[in-house]
């Protein structure tokens, strides 16, 4: 019946069914590079760090017909400098309370950032000048329109529930043998800080799982969590990624929030992961501090004595000898070292020219059923959200993806529709 309806379609509607085949190809195309069209969620630096945002900004004011001044919720007669990109072109410095620029004329996209404010502010803007003589201007309102500005929303709730940390199947022998070493060996006690936990999981771990990154016997990457960690105990070696788990069933056994963050780069179009590692959350301060268990380095404090986040971390500037970092050197003992003695292989996987993914579920095993896969096609659902200061990702490709689903349902409907009108004439 497929085949005579398909040959009636190429004797009556040669084109229709041109156009069938060419969507069907297309469709094709993108379920089988189907990880280039998923949909990507970007997040703003409030978003992944509620209330921690500092200066967060408040509007936008328009100086006069071509100016725009960034107004931030605590203003202070402080003065920083600001780097203001147009189109991707090089940054101007202004040095400056509150950062004020001049548009260019036309549609232009704007990014402004600074050190001391870890976000990436972007405005999509069209300067058009008052009585211009071009033509096109001439038909436009004069002055200044903005299409999009991507800015740190204030206010937000600290919602960490997102962030599933505790999907690390373990066994019931595992999890009393992680509280043995948690009460035992590390010393945990339930009246102690976030912080000061932290910092004792984070030395034990790190001297013991110390030189432990690399390529794992595919008998250690057929382990448990638990067991990869006794693997490297033993001298067998685990990628970064089996470090930020390791560090995830420790923290989680611990009570304390952690996720895991890859950091990655755009090489020709592909991105290209670099790194993973993590964060935890510090509920008596309401804020995410980094952590990275296979580089030892088990937080980054700043000259003010804050432990930084990992957006802070990877835009921080490698030659900073003002921030500290702590690193293990034996089970129970901290040392601090200025951030700048680092090893260039750190600073390869940092800067502002990557990008963070933040993973909702650290557990992949979950996320690849086949329900969950077709979500992700379908949908705009997403396990992860982006962190960039660099790109700004408008999700084209997926909904170029949407649409042709769309025409293809549209063309077989119509096909079907055919058939059955046409079912229904021979009857007649």
């Amino acid at each position: 019946m497929l085949l005579k309806l398909l040959k009636l379609l190429l004797k009556k509607h040669p084109l229709v069914l041109f156009i069938l085949l060419l969507i069907t190809c297309a469709n094709v195309y993108v379920f089988l590079n189907r990880d280039g069209f998923t949909y990507v969620k970007q997040s703003t630096y409030t978003e992944l760090y509620p209330l921690t945002g500092d200066p967060e900004v408040c509007e936008l004011k328009t100086v006069n017909d071509s100016s725009i001044r960034i107004i931030t919720a605590n203003p202070s007669d402080k003065m920083t400098n600001w780097k203001i990109i147009t189109d991707s072109l090089a940054p101007i410095t202004q040095n400056a309370s509150s950062p004020e620029f001049i548009l260019q004329k036309g549609i232009h996209e704007y990014a402004i950032f600074t050190k001391e404010f870890p976000d990436t502010i972007r405005i999509k803007a069209e300067y058009v000048v008052k009585d211009s003589n071009t033509e096109n201007d001439k038909a436009r309102k004069p002055g200044i329109t903005i299409y999009k500005a991507d800015m740190p929303v204030i206010g937000q709730a600290a919602n960490t529930d997102r962030w599933n940390d505790n999907e690390i199947p373990v066994s019931a022998t595992e999890k009393d043998s992680i509280k043995k070493i948690l009460e035992d060996s590390i010393g945990i006690r339930e009246t102690e800080t976030t912080v000061e936990k932290i910092k004792k999981i984070g030395a034990f771990l790190g001297y013991r799982l110390l030189n432990g990154g690399g390529l794992p016997p595919k008998g250690v990457r057929a382990l448990s969590i638990f067991g990869q960690y006794r693997a490297v105990c033993s001298g067998q070696k685990i990628w970064c990624g089996n470090y930020a788990l390791v560090f995830n069933l420790f923290a989680r056994a611990a009570n304390i929030r952690s996720r895991d963050i890859s950091i990655s780069r755009f090489y020709g179009g592909v991105e290209g992961n670099l790194h993973v590692f993590n964060e935890y959350y510090i509920p008596e301060q309401r804020s995410w501090a980094a952590i990275d268990l296979m580089f030892n380095n088990i937080g980054y404090v700043n000259a003010a004595g804050k432990l930084l986040n990992a957006v802070e971390v990877k835009n921080a500037d490698p030659a900073d000898s003002s921030i500290k970092v702590l690193q293990a050197i034996a089970k129970d003992s901290l040392v601090t070292k200025p951030f700048s003695s680092l090893g260039s292989d750190l600073f390869e996987f940092f800067g502002r020219d990557k990008n963070l993914t933040f993973y909702n579920s650290v557990y992949k095993g979950n996320s690849n059923s086949f329900k969950e896969k077709m979500s992700r096609y379908f949908t705009q659902c997403s396990s992860t959200e982006m962190y960039s200061d660099s790109i700004a990702n408008d999700n084209l490709k997926f909904h170029i993806k949407q649409l042709l689903l769309l025409l293809e349902m549209i063309v077989l409907l119509w096909f079907i529709g055919l058939l059955i009108f046409r079912r229904v004439l021979s009857k007649k």
